[in-house]
């Protein structure tokens, strides 16, 4: 996949979104970095707002929702979008998704596209009698798990980009950690136990990816941003090396990660 990520680019990836949004009925009020959308067709406010949302390729659209919600779900603590994404635009298109439900009901649903674009999603409900019930599928944990690290994954190649590597590197940590849990759960499958008095001096799979490969991202004069550099693609690699150990069901999202990879890096030049 050619990744492209432009301002024309966001507005058109905005309207997609926005087509879905305003056929449902539930939703009262659209707002894009605090533009009121009134309209599909309100296209000076819909261009303002992705004015005001676009500072570099890195930069996400964020949007507010605020909608009813019949009171059995109001009263529940079950996602509102997050488990039934196609009913807002969002369908086998998706590369990573962070999740999490707000005090007040609500939530925010974080999405990074195949494509590289990005959307903040802040869900505010209203209880109201009368309001037909959501649809909603059953989203594994294990899935939620596969589309965090991605997701993570992503924000850890925009902060490295951006020079941010305080949070570039903590989240290139957290990445490393997640694959050194799918070999712990893989050395547990292979001695059918979860207790070892003692280790097996095991090969670190993300060592072997950041030790042995040539790695087209850290050819910089930074040595800071070539470690993190390192670490991101070396945690990515192996995740997706076991995982696929794990789960033979699983489609690679490798390719895709390194393909906005990529782009952020010719987009250096």
């Amino acid at each position: 996949m050619k990744i492209t990520i432009t301002k024309e680019v966001l507005l058109q990836e905005a309207k997609k979104v926005l087509q879905f949004l305003f056929k449902l009925p539930e939703i009262n009020i659209i707002l894009i970095k605090e533009v009121q959308i009134q309209s599909i067709k309100d296209e000076s406010s819909i261009r303002k707002a992705i004015d005001k949302c676009f500072h570099d390729i890195y930069s996400d659209i964020d949007i507010e929702i605020k909608m009813n919600l019949h009171p059995k779900e109001f009263h529940s603590n079950q996602p509102i979008y997050a488990d039934y994404l196609g009913r807002i635009g969002f369908n086998n298109d998706i590369l990573g998704i962070s999740h999490y439900c707000t005090e007040e009901r609500g939530e925010v649903i974080r999405i990074c596209k195949r494509n590289g674009v990005r959307f903040d999603l802040i869900i505010s409900a209203y209880c109201v009698d009368g309001i037909p019930l959501l649809p909603h599928n059953r989203i594994s944990e294990d899935s939620k798990k596969v589309d965090g690290f991605w997701f993570t994954a992503v924000q850890a190649l925009g902060k490295l980009m951006r020079k941010d590597y305080l949070i570039a590197s903590h989240l290139s940590h957290a990445l490393t950690q997640e694959g050194l849990v799918l070999q712990m759960i893989l050395r547990d499958q292979e001695y059918n136990t979860n207790y070892h008095r003692y280790g097996y001096a095991e090969e670190l799979n993300y060592l072997t990816v950041l030790n042995n490969e040539d790695i087209l991202f850290d050819k910089t004069s930074d040595r800071t941003f070539n470690y993190i550099a390192r670490l991101i693609y070396s945690a990515v690699k192996s995740y997706d090396i076991l995982y696929s150990s794990l789960n033979p069901s699983y489609q690679s999202r490798l390719e895709n990660f390194i393909n906005i990879w990529f782009f952020y890096k010719e987009s250096l030049k």
